[in-house]
């Protein structure tokens, strides 16, 4: 009677200890679990995106909507989620799943704290872009997962909905410092620039030359807004014939034939009076 009595104990205690573990072990997956499958820290060089990753799942009795968000997402950075399970683009559909010690379906597993048991994931991907003019160094980014019953989607009015949040820090490394292209003129441009005024100042300066020269001299062809002086006195001109006539005092040649023609005809008249 003591012999059974002591293995009927043994046996008590040994259920009792089954029971207890089984509840811990349940009690590991009671709710919405997730665990990054990437490295935390990733490269992106500038103008080019990277991939991190993070895998969700649902213990819960219900099904749940997962919001997935960056909070501090630089300016001109971007970001896409990539899954099976998306709804919208920033959703994800988290079925609930039981654990089990024997996962035979496909897909993407976690095993539980216990060794032996497995409870089946919902991979999600994202990509991570940074812009063509980022400064390098290591930049974090905070991803927040807001998990909410599927049966409290589209609820309107006053209503108590209950939500389960998950954070995770990324460290995105940018490499070598990237400097952006300057706004001002370049050293190049500058040099060409004051060539150009260097040239222009020196043509200026050799017109003024040359127009005070031609103003000191007898040569009046440098004269450009105003006629040259006109020299009174003798000298020849050509002619439209291409002739070489006299010119005396400004007086053109037929003048001077009239003005002799006049003189003999009045010195005749007074050698006929004289007679």
């Amino acid at each position: 009677m003591k012999k059974y009595g002591i293995f009927g104990l043994t046996f008590i205690i040994f259920t009792a200890l089954s029971l207890i573990s089984s509840s811990v072990h349940a009690a590991e997956c009671s709710g919405f679990g997730s665990i990054p499958h990437t490295s935390q820290t990733i490269s992106v060089k500038p103008g080019s995106n990277n991939y991190v990753g993070i895998s969700f799942f649902n213990c819960k009795e219900e099904n749940l909507i997962v919001e997935i968000s960056i909070d501090n997402l630089p300016v001109g950075w971007w970001f896409t989620i990539e899954s099976d399970q998306l709804q919208g683009s920033d959703k994800i559909y988290l079925e609930s799943q039981t654990p089990t010690k024997n996962p035979t379906s496909g897909g993407s597993w976690f095993i539980l704290s216990d060794g032996a048991s497995y409870i089946k994931t919902v991979p999600v991907s994202l990509k991570i872009g940074a812009p063509t003019d980022v400064w390098g160094g290591v930049y974090t980014l905070k991803v927040t997962a807001l998990a909410s019953p599927v049966s409290s989607q589209g609820n309107k009015g006053f209503s108590i909905i209950p939500k389960f949040g998950r954070e995770f820090n990324f460290y995105i490394q940018i490499p070598a410092p990237y400097k952006p292209q300057e706004t001002t003129t370049s050293e190049a441009e500058l040099k060409t620039e004051e060539n150009i005024i260097q040239d222009l100042k020196s043509k200026i300066d050799e017109k003024k030359k040359t127009m005070e020269d031609e103003k000191s001299g007898d040569d009046f062809s440098g004269y450009l807004d105003e006629e040259p002086p006109v020299i009174r006195g003798t000298d020849t001109k050509a002619t439209g014939d291409g002739l070489t006539g006299l010119s005396i005092g400004g007086l053109s040649s037929s003048s001077i034939i009239i003005l002799v023609i006049i003189l003999l005809v009045i010195a005749a008249l007074l050698f006929y009076l004289r007679s």
